[in-house]
């Protein structure tokens, strides 16, 4: 006697799977992922202007003979902010992919010659000032977008 075949049937499954292939497609498309690199490098050029590194922290003090320099070429020099031309902050910038955003230091130099991608790996790794990074409350932040987006997906019925 051959074993029972236990059948379970769903009506509607292949509703459900266009529907949950639209919740996902919608939830990294184009449109949405450029708010978020938008929001990110954001995020990192507010935060680094003020002086406070991707923790929360202030940044490290100038050392004394870069302050000197600062001075000299009549820039602010008690206010830690990494600017001085805007070279490398007015560099960062994001570029959606299809599924993901990606946000990176263009290519390019200072009026002096130095690449911005080498000034900011060298802020970032040889002075530890953390200010290239998404923080906790950024990771909350961008959390929440794509819980509002998928609820308005789910809400829309995955109508566009």
């Amino acid at each position: 006697m051959p074993a029972p075949n236990p059948e379970l049937r769903v009506e509607g499954g292949q509703r459900l799977v266009r529907f949950l292939n639209i919740v996902t497609d919608e939830m990294v498309s184009p449109r949405f992922l450029n708010r978020i690199g938008n929001f990110v490098r954001t995020r990192i050029k507010s935060r680094t202007l003020v002086g406070v590194d991707a923790d929360g922290h202030a940044f490290k003090p100038y050392s004394p003979s870069y302050k000197l320099f600062r001075i000299k070429h009549r820039r602010p020099a008690n206010k830690v902010d990494l600017f001085y031309s805007g070279s490398m902050l007015n560099a960062i910038d994001y570029q959606v992919r299809p599924r993901e955003v990606r946000i990176f230091i263009r290519p390019g130099t200072d009026s002096k010659g130095t690449s911005n991608p080498a000034k900011a790996y060298y802020i970032q790794n040889k002075q530890k000032r953390k200010f290239f990074a998404v923080s906790a409350a950024d990771e909350l932040k961008i959390r929440a977008m794509f819980e509002e987006r998928v609820k308005g997906i789910i809400d829309r019925g995955g109508r566009q």
